[in-house]
């Protein structure tokens, strides 16, 4: 749920023009019904990613 807090954050601070974000590509809405674009950078950037998941044990 925190996940999704913090990306519909960003997405309102943008949408009212208090800033910028650098996202991954296709995580944030930015389809046609939407004011957000995604643009690509230039010079293209790429690297790899990794997710890492924390397993908490409960005695």
């Amino acid at each position: 749920m925190t996940k999704v807090l913090i990306r519909l954050n960003a997405s309102i601070m943008i949408e009212e023009g208090i800033g910028y974000a650098l996202v991954i590509d296709k995580i944030v809405n930015t389809s046609s019904d939407n004011n957000l674009c995604f643009r690509p950078l230039e010079p293209r950037l790429e690297f790899g990613l990794n997710i890492v998941q924390l397993l908490l044990s409960c005695f």
